[in-house]
């Protein structure tokens, strides 16, 4: 009888470390959608207030990218998500340097598709959980 209840409990602490990091990855995937949107809205604010005639430097949109950046690395999502925040990064941190050069500013990815990388991950969320 007891080795029923070893392979139960074996089985009890198997199930409760998958529905544990089943939750944990939920978790950071919702944090990485809030902090993707979170950096679109505040970098459209910034552009309709500030960048009427030209592109202004962004400390808090830079920062919220690469906030958005970290938190979509540890979700270990394809390099091509993450490059797209990092980019957003340095553009905000310095957009004169970028219009410098026209092919730089293809690189950078628009809001619209940021959000839309926002709604793919909400999408996958939701067809997962």
């Amino acid at each position: 009888m007891s080795e029923y209840s070893y392979l139960f409990d074996g089985l009890s602490r198997l199930a409760s470390y998958i529905v544990f990091n089943s939750k944990a990855k939920k978790s950071k995937r919702i944090d990485a959608i809030v902090a993707i949107q979170e950096a679109v809205n505040s970098t459209r604010i910034h552009i309709n207030e500030n960048c009427q005639k030209e592109y202004q430097p962004s400390s808090e949109s830079s920062k919220l990218w690469l906030i958005a950046f970290e938190k979509c690395q540890l979700l270990s999502l394809n390099d091509v998500e993450i490059k797209q925040c990092i980019t957003k990064a340095r553009f905000w941190s310095d957009p004169e340097e970028w219009k410098k050069y026209e092919s730089a500013m293809e690189l950078i990815p628009s809001l619209i598709e940021m959000e839309n990388l926002a709604d793919t991950m909400l999408e996958k969320l939701n067809s997962n959980y």
